[in-house]
């Protein structure tokens, strides 16, 4: 425009002619001077910072002074501007594509991702029902009523099973109202029970895992109590989180937590309690990192770190922890298609069946984690540290409908070395009780029976029973001869433990009793007077219920039932404690009420006063806390 105002000057007409040509000349290179520097200086020095245009190929000085800024009326510097702008605008719009199509991209692998999820969430849930059929017909997504089966069509029995329902209820119901989102109760005082109660210590401690409301859930589900189960459902799958700086025992929380979870998603088919018991399970997994692969008793929840207990031998797994996970990590691995769970609990089985055994072929109860070949401590039961390897194996040939041939192969040789190996003694008294004693260097501790080995009645029982067939060495598991040796033993050591609650002033048996000279089936050490309100003998009454039918089994739980009542329920709390002495007519009571009575001791009453049939052992096992897992069919 000042260019244009120059060449249109308007001078009068009487000087117009006047003008000297030079002189127009110098005023149109003024102008064209003026319009230059408006043009290099106001709009360009806004363009960049410092003042100068910053563009590809910059122009260098004529002059040789360096660089300067180029001139727009030279078509070599206006090309070149033109070219740089063209150059930025390409890359804007390339930019702006390559930003739309990474969008894209990632909005298409998020959808893949979330339909990988969801194929892979019903390809399990296809293969689960696939394999386990009977399961998924028989039981329908919510409880059965409390009075459903052809047992129950006598008025007595409904009203035994209706009592022992009444007795969860309100067992479960003080736990939730004094305890909840802990992992046991004190039913005396109404509260929480801390470090250094029952199992607490090996349960985390004050850490806040829950383990009576998972304990439960099965057990409420099947005695139809709604409500309950509810309630111990949404706090497990909403507010129960294993991120927690906690260490816990490995076997505990695998029997206890990953036994509640997949039994409670085939009782309901919701796959969020497979989702929890598998990110527990991770978080179990730093146990196995050893030479062997035989897992350390200890983990650390939040960091993985494991440890051995402070009172095992040095490097030393014991026997019924690291040999009683195979149940829970198969069926998981079953689950979610992912072997590490199953691996891991067969390598430690395998581990566990290159020990030395050399006493009778019984296993050590503890086992050398580094050098499993190596025999680390002559020790050898069926009591507190090793009665669950010994009912695993059998378990989870029973759970893989007979698939498991290994399982099967280490439970005849097994059995052969219990019945053989010494563990199994007949008392010298009147009652020719058969019973079961530890072994140390090869020879016997002491007679002296522990109540954790009364499972062992329902054990043998259960191999009596056992339909699947397996031959190993020779032998034939289903052969009726060894089918009527098992059953008798089963029969026998059921019965020695019934003598130990009979001889007490309760009810109740102690938590051991001694066969030595004139005493048969009674406890004699103080510490050894206490009851637990532990499950394995009321287990054995259910299984040799379920499988002979004779009505005392009936009867001699039913004498449970109302000892417990009497003795060991708090009124004013609703809860049930254990017992300090059951040689006392009024026995002093203990403040705590463990989760396992929850999970197993009431379970096995409520089911031995249900239907036969009612979870058949056709379709199920049971774990070593109590918890229902289904029998593969295919």
């Amino acid at each position: 425009q000042n260019l244009a105002g120059c060449a249109k000057m308007r001078l009068p007409s009487a000087s117009r002619q006047a003008i000297p040509l030079s002189r127009l000349a110098l005023v149109t290179v003024l102008c064209i001077s003026l319009l230059s520097l408006i043009l290099s200086i106001a709009p360009l020095h806004s363009q960049h910072p410092g003042g100068r245009l910053h563009f590809p190929g910059q122009i260098s000085d004529r002059h040789g002074l360096g660089p300067i800024e180029p001139d727009p009326h030279l078509l070599s510097d206006r090309a070149a501007i033109f070219a740089g702008a063209e150059a930025d605008h390409r890359l804007a719009l390339a930019t702006a594509r390559l930003r739309r199509r990474l969008m894209s991209a990632a909005a298409e692998a998020g959808a893949l991702r979330v339909n990988a999820q969801t194929s892979q969430a019903a390809f399990s849930r296809l293969l689960a029902a696939a394999r386990y059929p009977a399961v998924f017909r028989s039981a329908a997504l919510s409880p059965p009523g409390p009075d459903t089966g052809a047992d129950l069509n006598n008025a007595t029995v409904r009203s035994m099973r209706r009592r022992v329902r009444a007795m969860l209820r309100s067992a479960w119901r003080a736990y939730w109202r004094y305890a909840r989102g802990a992992n046991e109760l004190r039913p005396i005082g109404g509260a929480p029970a801390g470090p250094g109660a029952g199992d607490a210590d090996l349960l985390g401690g004050a850490a806040r895992l829950g383990a009576s409301a998972i304990d439960s859930l099965d057990s409420l589900w099947m005695a139809g109590l709604t409500e309950e189960f509810s309630a111990a459902a949404e706090w497990t799958l909403n507010e129960l989180s294993f991120d927690q700086d906690a260490t816990v025992s490995v076997f505990e929380m695998n029997i206890r937590f990953l036994g509640g979870l997949l039994s409670a998603y085939f009782l309901t088919g919701d796959r969020r309690f497979v989702a929890k018991a598998t990110g527990l399970a991770s978080r179990l997994l730093p146990a196995f990192a050893t030479p062997s692969g035989l897992p350390r008793s200890l983990v650390n929840l939040r960091t993985g770190a494991a440890a051995d207990h402070p009172w095992a031998p040095f490097g030393c797994s014991v026997l019924a922890e690291a040999g009683s996970l195979q149940l829970e990590f198969s069926l998981l691995s079953e689950l979610t298609g992912d072997r590490v769970y199953a691996d891991a609990a067969r390598r430690a089985r395998h581990a566990i069946g290159m020990a030395p055994r050399p006493y009778g072929g019984l296993y050590p109860n503890f086992v050398h984690s580094g050098r499993p070949d190596k025999l680390a401590v002559q020790e050898a039961s069926l009591g507190s540290l090793g009665d669950s390897f010994y009912e695993y194996l059998l378990k989870e040939w029973l759970r893989t409908n007979g698939t498991d041939t290994e399982s099967c192969r280490l439970f005849l040789d097994a059995a052969r070395a219990i019945e053989h190996g010494g563990l199994l003694r007949r008392s010298t008294g009147s009652g020719k009780f058969l019973y079961l004693a530890p072994l140390k260097d090869g020879r016997p501790v002491d007679n002296r029976m522990e109540h954790l080995a009364c499972f062992a009645g329902g054990l043998f029982a259960l191999a009596a029973n056992a339909t699947p067939s397996c031959a190993a060495g020779g032998r034939q598991l289903d052969s009726e001869r060894t089918r009527r040796r098992w059953l008798s033993i089963g029969v026998e050591l059921t019965r020695t433990c019934r003598e130990a609650y009979r001889r007490s002033a309760v009810g109740l048996g102690p938590e051991a009793f001694e066969f030595d000279n004139n005493v048969e089936a009674v406890a004699i050490r103080p510490e050894d007077k206490t009851h637990m309100l532990r499950p394995e003998t009321v287990e054995s009454y259910f299984h040799l219920w379920r499988i002979t039918g004779d009505q005392r089994y009936r009867d001699w739980a039913w004498e449970t039932v109302e000892a417990l009542e009497r003795y060991s329920r708090i009124v004013s709390t609703g809860g049930f404690a254990i017992l300090s002495d059951v040689y006392s007519a009024r026995p002093p009571v203990g403040d705590l009420q463990p989760s396992y009575f929850l999970a197993e001791t009431l379970k096995y009453l409520y089911l031995i006063f249900s239907d036969r049939d009612y979870f058949s052992s056709a379709q199920w096992v049971f774990n070593t806390e109590g918890h229902p897992l289904p029998v593969r069919q295919t």
